[in-house]
């Protein structure tokens, strides 16, 4: 799954909340935009967003920040991230935690990319 929607990502999620909770999605990768008031402009607090992704974590998801690679494993840290986010706009990666650790599964994490692209 990929949500690239100007600021209505949590509108997406909540829709697919079920499908989550099911873990009938096996990855989503999603755009997030804490800048440029998108989210205002849709209507959406920022503490929603960052409820409905600590949300999704909860169901057995991970979250990686495909900005700086950092790894979230609880809500806890998903809104603690998201409270003050270091870029203005970065895909975040959500997967199974079960697949992070299943041997038959190879996730590589590249290398911190050329944060000049995202300011």
């Amino acid at each position: 799954m990929k949500v690239d929607t100007e600021g209505n990502e949590k509108r997406v999620l909540s829709g697919a909340i079920r499908f989550f909770k099911e873990k009938m999605v096996q990855n989503a990768i999603v755009e997030v935009t804490p800048c440029c008031d998108f989210w205002k402009k849709a209507g959406i607090e920022a503490s929603e967003v960052r409820k409905t992704l600590g949300d999704i974590v909860s169901y057995g998801y991970i979250m990686v920040s495909l900005f700086d690679y950092k790894i979230f494993r609880t809500a806890e840290e998903v809104e603690k991230y998201l409270e003050e986010p270091p870029f203005r706009q970065s895909d975040m990666w959500l997967t199974l935690e079960k697949d992070i650790h299943n041997t038959n599964t190879s996730v590589l994490l590249p290398s911190k990319p050329n944060t000049e692209w995202y300011v």
